[in-house]
C-alpha cells in the first residue's frame, strides 16, 4: 500500500526528466516537430517509463522513514519500525539505480559509494543479530566445556619422531599459545570497551537522528516534481543518503541489542580463553621438555659413539678419533650449543608471557581510566603497576648483551660452516690421515686402516653437520629472543611514559589537611616499638656473625676512606701553596684540588651508608629495618654534595684560591651551611623511612611531617643565600647588575623559596606522592645547577689560565724583540708618520677570544642547562609533550591524546597478524570473537571505510604517524616539537659559529706552529662547516633528506647563476682565497690605486687598512680576477732606489764611497744583497747616481728612506760634496722702466697690472 501511495509522486519526480532526456538524445532519428510529435513520443516511451517508476519506487519506499505517511500500530502500542531491507537486496536496489539513463557520472559514483555504507551496515546488522539469536547456544556449550574438569598431562607420543619432527610440533604448539594469548588480552578488554560503546553508541544515535532531519529539510526544500536531470539526481542522493543513515542506526540499535542478549557470553568466553590458555601452556611445556631432552640424548649418544671409536683405532689414527671424541663431547657438555639452546628456549617463553603479561596489564588497565578517569583508586593500580614494572635499564643492558651474543652466535655459524666444508670430501681427509701414517716407518697401512680412516671422516662431517645446525638453531634462538625482548622494552617504556603521564595527578592519600599531633606521635610510636626494634637488632647481630668477612671487608674499606681523608687534608694544602705561585700554577692543580675536596667529604656519606648497608643487609629484617637502613643510605648520598660544598669553602680552599670568589660570600655561605646541612638531613630521614614503610598511615602522618621540614629549611636556607642584600649574592650583583641572571633575579629566586612551600602544599592537599616525585625533579635540577656552577667556574679557571700563559710568552717574544731592536731604536728616532707597526705573526687578539670562549661557555651552560631540564621533567610535566600533539604538516590540527596513546607496541598491533606455524599452516583461533574497538562496529571505521557526519558522508581518516600521498607513500608528519628541536639545533650552530673558533684557537691552534694568517684560514673553514652542519641537523629534524632538496638545490644553482653570481663569485672566491692564500692577514698587498695591510677575510669581501688608517672594503672577485701586488707574500724583502744629483765639479769617487758607507751603516738595511751605486746618467745641471739597497720587510720603506736621505745631507756637507739643484740665467733687455715703476709705488710690486703689497 505504501508503495502505490508514492507512486503518483514518483511519476511526477521522475517521468518528465527522462522524457527529456529520452527525446532529446536520439537526434539522429527524425520526427514530426511541434506539439503533435511531442505528444506521440510521450506515448511511446510512457510505458517505459512506468515499468522504471516501480522499480524505484520498490528501491526507495522501504527506506522513507520520515516521509509524512499515515502509520498503523501495532497490537501492543508499540511504534511501527521500518523493516530495513537484507544486504541482497539493497545491492539489487543499487544495480537497478545505476542503470537509470539520467544520472551523470558524479552522481553516479555518489549513490554508488552511498549504497556501498548501507549494504556494509546491513551486513554488520545482520552479523549483531546473528550473534544474538546464537548467544543462548553458546553460552551452553562453553559452560557445558567448563564444567568438565581439565584433563590431566599425558604424555606425548613422541615415539619415531625425529628432533625436527618434534622442533616442528614445538613450533605448532608455540603459535597456538600465542593465539590463545592474544584472545585472552582481547577479551579481558572487551568488557570495558562494551562499556565504552554503550556510552558512544546513544551520542551516535543522536547526532544521526538530526543529520537525519536535516537531510529531511533539505529533500523538503526541492520542488515535488523535479523537472531537470539535477534535480532528479540531487533527490535520489539525498535519499540514498538516507538510507545510509537509516542502515547505520539499524546497526548501532542491533549492536546494542547483541550485547545485552551476551552478557552472560562474554565471561564465559573469557573462562574458556583462560582455560586454552593454561592447556596450551602445558602442551608447549611438555613438547619444550620433550626437545630439550631429544637434543640432549643426541649430543650425548653421539659424544659416546666418538668416545667408543676413539678407543679402538689405530695408534696412527687415534689422534684424529680423539679430535672427533673432543667435538663431540664439548657438544654434549653444560656448554655445548645444545644446552644453550635449551636454555634460550626458556628463556624465550619467559620473555614472550612477560611481554603477554604487559600487554594484558595494558588492555585491562587502559579502558579503567577511560571509564573512571583518574581518582585514588586508579592511583594505587597505576602506582602498583608502575612499582612491578621491571626496570628498562635492564632490559637495555640485556638488549645490549644480546647484541654481542647474537654477533658471536653469528661468527659461530661461520666457524662451523667452514669447517664442514673442509670435511664435505671424506676421501681426501682419509687420504690425509693414511699419508701422515705412511710417513711412520713403523706403521703399515692395511686395508682395515683404509677402511677405518673412511669412517672416521664420515664420522668427523657428520658431527660437523649437527654442530653447523645446532649453530644455525643458536643464531636463530638468540635472533628470537633479541626480538622478544627489543619489543618487551619498547612496550615497558611505552608503559612507563604512559604512567607517568597520569601518575602525579592523582590523589594518594585521603583528606585534605596537616597531620594532627596525634598521628605523628602514633607514628613514632609505631617506628619506635621497643620490640620491633629488639627483633631488627637481633638480625643484624646474626647477619654479622653469620657473614663477618664481608662485614670486616667493609669496615677495612671505611677506615681506609677516612685514612685517605686526612691526606687529603695535608695534599690540598700543598697544592694551595703551589697555585699561589702562578709560575707553579696550572689547571691540573684544580683538577686534584677537586677530587681532594671530594675524598675529604666522603668520611661523613660513606658512614651513613654503611650504617644503613648493616640495619638493611639481613635477609629476614623486617620492614622496620629495611626502612631505617634505606633513610641512613638515602641522607647519606643526599648530603654527600652539600658537604663536598662545604669543603670547597674553606678557607684557602678550592672556591677562594682557585675560583677567586669573593671572601665574604664564601663565609655567609659557610656559615648557613652548618645549620642547614643536619636539618635538612634528619627531615630527609624520617621522609623515607616513613616513605619505605608503605603504610597511609605513617606516610600520612610522618611523611608528610618530614617533608614540609624539608620544604620550609629550604625555603629559609634559599632566602637568606639568595636574597639580594645578602653577602653571598651582593658582591655578584655589583659586578653584573646588567647580567640576564639579575634582570630575571624575581623569577628564579620566587621559584627557589616558593616552590619548596608550594610543594608542602601540594603534600598536605593529599597529593603526597606527587609532591614526592616533583621535589625528586626539583632536587635534580638544584643538583644539575650545582654542577654546571662548577663546570662554568672550572672552564673560567681554565681561560685564566691559558690566557694567562699566553700573555707571558708574548710579553716574553715582545721582550726578546726590544731588545734584539734596541740598536735600531736609537738610530731610527725621527719622524715616523704613516708608518705602519710590524706585525707579529705569531700574536693573538687576547681580549676578542676571551670575549668569545666567555660567550660560548655561557651558551654551553644554558644549553645543557635546557637539555637538563628537559630530560628531568620531561616525564613529569605534560605540557612539555603537548608539542608533539601539535601537529604542523601535512596539515594543521592537534592530535587529541586518545588518537596516540596507545602505542603499537602495547597494543599488540606489531604482532597482530594471524600466526602460522612452521609448516604454512595458520594456528588456530577462536571463531566466536567479538570485535574489537575500531572495527566495523564502529560509526566511523566501517567496513567501507567511510564515516557519516552532518554535512554527508565523509571518507574516515586513520591516524599514522605517516600520512598517505597521492601516490601512496608516506608523508611525514611535521609536529611543533619538530620544529622546536630544529630551531634549537640552529641556534647551537649559531652560538657555535660565533664563538667556537675562539675556543679552538686558544686550545689548539696555539699549540701548533701555524702563524696568524694559517690561524684564521682554519678558523674560517671552521665557521663554514659548522653553518653548514646546523642547517642539516635543523633540515635532518625537519625530516628533509636529500631526496627532499634536490629541487631546492637545483633551483638554487639555477638562482646562482643568474641573480645571484656576483655574491656566488665573491663567495667562492673567499674559499680559493683561503685555501690557495694569494693574501694573507697582515700582508701588505696593492690592488689597483689602493695599498694598504690585510686585516679581515670575510666571506664576501676583505677588509684592507691604508697608510691613511681608513679601512676599505674590497669584494673578493677583485683578488682574484684582477691583478694584486703582495708585497710580503713569500718574500717580503724590498728593494729601495734612491736618487741623487751632484754638481759637475764634485769628486764622484767620493760621493759614491760615501754613499756605500751611509746605506751599511743603516742597521735596518740588508747587508745581503750589498747596497751598491750606479751612475746612471748625466743632466742638465747634476751628475745623477742611484743608490740601491734592500730591507727586510715593506714597513721599513718610510723610515729607511728617511734615515738614509738625513744621513746623505748631513755626510756630503761633511765631505764637501754639493748637491746640485737646476739652475736658470735670466736676462734683461731694459730694468729702468722697470726700476721707475718700482720707486712710483713706494716699494710696492706691481706684476700684471695688479697691485701686491709686500709682506
Amino acid at each position: 500500500m505504501r508503495t502505490l501511495l508514492l507512486g503518483d509522486r514518483a511519476a511526477n519526480m521522475i517521468i518528465r526528466p527522462f522524457k527529456q532526456s529520452s527525446t532529446g538524445s536520439d537526434e539522429s532519428v527524425k520526427g514530426p516537430s511541434g506539439p503533435t510529435g511531442r505528444r506521440d513520443a510521450e506515448r511511446a516511451y510512457r510505458p517505459a517509463m512506468r515499468r522504471l517508476l516501480i522499480t524505484l519506487c520498490l528501491v526507495f519506499a522501504p527506506l522513507l522513514g520520515a516521509a509524512p505517511m499515515p502509520s498503523v500500530q501495532p497490537p501492543n502500542g508499540a511504534a511501527a519500525q521500518p523493516v530495513q531491507p537484507t544486504p541482497a537486496e539493497l545491492q539489487q536496489h543499487l544495480d537497478e539505480a545505476l542503470a537509470a539513463p539520467a544520472l551523470d557520472e558524479a552522481s553516479r559514483q555518489e549513490i554508488d559509494r552511498l549504497f556501498r555504507v548501507a549494504i556494509g551496515h546491513a551486513t554488520e546488522s545482520a552479523r549483531f543479530r546473528l550473534q544474538a539469536q546464537e548467544a543462548p547456544t553458546l553460552l551452553a556449550s562453553i559452560r557445558e566445556e567448563l564444567s568438565q574438569p581439565l584433563p590431566p598431562a599425558t604424555p606425548l607420543e613422541t615415539a619415531g619422531l625425529s628432533l625436527a619432527d618434534m622442533e616442528q610440533r614445538l613450533a605448532d604448539a608455540n603459535a597456538q599459545l600465542a593465539a590463545s594469548r592474544e584472545q585472552l588480552t582481547e577479551l579481558q578488554g572487551e568488557t570495558d570497551r562494551r562499556q565504552a560503546r554503550r556510552t558512544e553508541i546513544p551520542t551516535r544515535i543522536a547526532e544521526l537522528r538530526r543529520t537525519l532531519d536535516d537531510l529531511n529539510d533539505r529533500r523538503a526544500s526541492l520542488p515535488a516534481t523535479p523537472t531537470d536531470d539535477a534535480t532528479t539526481a540531487r533527490v535520489m542522493t539525498l535519499e540514498a543518503e538516507r538510507a545510509a543513515i537509516r542502515s547505520e542506526i539499524d546497526k548501532l540499535e542491533a549492536e546494542l541489542s547483541s550485547y545485552d542478549a551476551r552478557r552472560d557470553l562474554l565471561p564465559a568466553r573469557r573462562d574458556r580463553a583462560a582455560r586454552r590458555v593454561t592447556e596450551r601452556e602445558r602442551a608447549a611445556g611438555q613438547w619444550l621438555s620433550e626437545v630439550n631432552s631429544k637434543r640432549q640424548s643426541e649430543a650425548e649418544a653421539a659424544a659416546r659413539a666418538a668416545r667408543q671409536t676413539a678407543a679402538r683405532q689405530h695408534p696412527a689414527l687415534r689422534a684424529f678419533a680423539q679430535q672427533t671424541q673432543f667435538l663431540a663431547e664439548k657438544r654434549a657438555g653444560s656448554e655445548g650449543l645444545p644446552q644453550r639452546i635449551n636454555e634460550l628456549e626458556k628463556e624465550i617463553a619467559e620473555a614472550g608471557r612477560n611481554l603477554s603479561d604487559l600487554r594484558a596489564q595494558y588492555q585491562s588497565l587502559r579502558p579503567k581510566l577511560d571509564v573512571s578517569g583518574l581518582n585514588k583508586a586508579t592511583g594505587v593500580i597505576l602506582r602498583g603497576v608502575y612499582e612491578r614494572l621491571e626496570d628498562p635499564t635492564v632490559l637495555r643492558k640485556r638488549e645490549s648483551a644480546l647484541r654481542q651474543e647474537l654477533e658471536e652466535a653469528e661468527y659461530e655459524v661461520v666457524e662451523q660452516r667452514e669447517a664442514r666444508q673442509e670435511a664435505a670430501d671424506t676421501t681426501a681427509v682419509a687420504d690425509e690421515m693414511l699419508d701422515d701414517a705412511r710417513e711412520d716407518p713403523d706403521t703399515e697401512v692395511t686395508p682395515e686402516m683404509e677402511t677405518a680412516a673412511r669412517e672416521l671422516a664420515a664420522a668427523r662431517r657428520d658431527l660437523l653437520d649437527q654442530l653447523v645446525t645446532d649453530a644455525e638453531d643458536y643464531a636463530d634462538r638468540v635472533e628470537r629472543l633479541a626480538r622478544i625482548n627489543g619489543e618487551l622494552l619498547a612496550a615497558t617504556e611505552a608503559f612507563v611514559s604512559f604512567i607517568e603521564e597520569r601518575i602525579l595527578w592523582v590523589r594518594s592519600i585521603s583528606g585534605s589537611r596537616l597531620p594532627t599531633p596525634s598521628e605523628i606521635e602514633e607514628s613514632i610510636d609505631r617506628v619506635s616499638s621497643i620490640p620491633a626494634w629488639r627483633t631488627t637488632l637481633n638480625e643484624i647481630r646474626s647477619d654479622v656473625n653469620r657473614r663477618w668477612p664481608l662485614t670486616a671487608f667493609v669496615i677495612i674499606g671505611l677506615a681506609a676512606i677516612i685514612v685517605a681523608s686526612q691526606a687529603a687534608r695535608r695534599r690540598f694544602t700543598q697544592v694551595s701553596e703551589r697555585v699561589a705561585r702562578y709560575k707553579t700554577d696550572t689547571f691540573t692543580l684544580t683538577i686534584a684540588a677537586l677530587a681532594l675536596v671530594v675524598i675529604i667529604a666522603a668520611p661523613v656519606p660513606a658512614v651513613l651508608w654503611w650504617i644503613g648497608w648493616l640495619i638493611s643487609r639481613p635477609i629476614n629484617q623486617d620492614q622496620l629495618g629495611i626502612s631505617i637502613g634505606l633513610a641512613f643510605q638515602y641522607v647519606g648520598g643526599a648530603i654527600f654534595p652539600l658537604l663536598i660544598v662545604k669543603r670547597a669553602l674553606r678557607r684557602h680552599g678550592l672556591a677562594e684560591v682557585h675560583f677567586r670568589w669573593p671572601t665574604n660570600a664564601i663565609d655567609h655561605l659557610r656559615r648557613h651551611l652548618r645549620w642547614f646541612i643536619p636539618t635538612i638531613g634528619s627531615a630527609i630521614g624520617v621522609v623515607v623511612a616513613a616513605e619505605s614503610f608503605r603504610e597511609e598511615a605513617i606516610s600520612s602522618a610522618l611523611g608528610r611531617a618530614g617533608f614540609l621540614g624539608v620544604s620550609i629549611s629550604s625555603s629559609v636556607f634559599f632566602a637568606l643565600i639568595f636574597r639580594r642584600s645578602s653577602p653571598s649574592w651582593s658582591e655578584y650583583v655589583k659586578r653584573n647588575a646588567s647580567n640576564p641572571i639579575m634582570r630575571m633575579h624575581p623569577v628564579w629566586f620566587a621559584l627557589l623559596t616558593a616552590g619548596p612551600i608550594a610543594l608542602a602544599v601540594i603534600a598536605m592537599l593529599g597529593y603526597h606522592y606527587s609532591a614526592l616525585a616533583l621535589r625528586m625533579r626539583y632536587d635534580e635540577t638544584l643538583l644539575l645547577v650545582l654542577g654546571l656552577i662548577l663546570a662554568n667556574s672550572l672552564l673560567l679557571r681554565w681561560l685564566y689560565i691559558t690566557r694567562r700563559r699566553v700573555a707571558v710568552e708574548q710579553a716574553r717574544r715582545k721582550r726578546e724583540q726590544a731588545q734584539a731592536d734596541v740598536k735600531a731604536a736609537a738610530s731610527t728616532a725621527g719622524p715616523t708618520e704613516g708608518v705602519q707597526q710590524p706585525v707579529d705573526e705569531m700574536k693573538v687578539d687576547l681580549p676578542a677570544i676571551s670575549t668569545q670562549t666567555k660567550q660560548l661557555f655561557r651558551s654551553g651552560v644554558v644549553a645543557a642547562l635546557a637539555v637538563g631540564l628537559f630530560i628531568i621533567w620531561a616525564d613529569v610535566l605534560p605540557a612539555l609533550r603537548f608539542l608533539e600533539r601539535v601537529q604542523l604538516w601535512p596539515e594543521m590540527r592537534f592530535v587529541e591524546p586518545e588518537e596516540d596513546v596507545a602505542p603499537a607496541v602495547l597494543t599488540g598491533a606489531m604482532a597482530a597478524a594471524p600466526r602460522v606455524t612452521n609448516n604454512g599452516v595458520a594456528a588456530p583461533v577462536d571463531q566466536s570473537q567479538t570485535p574489537a574497538a575500531g572495527s566495523a562496529s564502529n560509526a566511523t571505521a566501517t567496513g567501507s571505510g567511510t564515516a557519516l557526519t552532518p554535512l554527508g558522508i565523509l571518507p574516515a581518516a586513520e591516524e599514522s604517524p605517516l600520512h598517505e600521498d597521492e601516490s601512496g607513500e608516506g608523508v611525514r608528519v611535521l609536529t611543533l616539537a619538530d620544529l622546536g628541536l630544529a630551531i634549537i639545533a640552529l641556534l647551537i650552530a649559531i652560538v657555535a659559529f660565533r664563538n667556537l673558533p675562539g675556543l679552538v684557537e686558544i686550545l689548539v691552534l696555539q699549540r701548533l706552529p701555524l702563524d696568524a694568517a694559517s690561524r684564521f684560514a682554519l678558523t674560517t673553514v671552521l665557521r663554514y662547516a659548522i653553518a653548514f652542519t646546523g642547517l642539516l641537523a635543523s633540515a635532518t629534524v625537519l625530516g628533509l633528506s636529500w631526496s627532499n632538496l634536490q629541487w631546492l638545490a637545483a633551483a638554487l644553482t639555477f638562482g646562482l647563476a643568474f641573480g645571484l653570481q656576483e655574491i656566488f663569485a665573491n663567495f667562492i672566491s673567499g674559499l680559493i682565497i683561503l685555501a690557495e692564500r694569494p693574501i694573507r692577514i697582515g700582508d701588505t698587498v696593492t690592488v689597483g690605486e689602493v695599498s694598504g695591510t690585510v686585516t679581515k677575510i670575510r666571506m664576501r669581501a676583505t677588509t684592507i687598512t691604508d697608510w691613511d688608517r681608513k679601512e676599505l672594503v674590497i669584494p673578493n672577485k677583485s683578488f682574484i680576477t684582477g691583478e694584486i701586488i703582495n708585497w710580503t707574500l713569500t718574500d717580503p724583502t724590498l728593494r729601495l732606489i734612491l736618487n741623487v744629483g751632484i754638481s759637475y765639479g764634485s769628486d764622484i769617487a767620493k760621493a759614491e764611497r760615501t754613499l756605500v758607507e751611509i746605506a751599511v751603516q743603516q742597521p735596518l738595511v740588508l747587508q745581503e744583497p750589498k747596497p751598491y751605486v750606479h751612475f746612471r746618467s748625466f743632466g742638465d745641471s747634476t751628475l745623477d747616481f742611484e743608490l740601491r739597497l734592500f730591507i727586510a720587510h715593506i714597513d721599513n720603506l718610510l723610515t729607511v728612506r728617511h734615515e738614509i736621505h738625513k744621513a746623505i745631507v748631513q755626510r756630503f756637507r761633511e765631505e764637501g760634496i754639493e748637491i746640485a739643484f737646476p739652475q736658470r740665467d735670466l736676462h734683461l733687455r731694459s730694468a729702468d722702466p722697470i726700476m721707475a715703476a718700482l720707486r712710483r709705488n713706494d716699494g710696492r710690486d706691481v706684476h700684471d697690472g695688479t697691485e701686491i703689497e709686500s709682506r
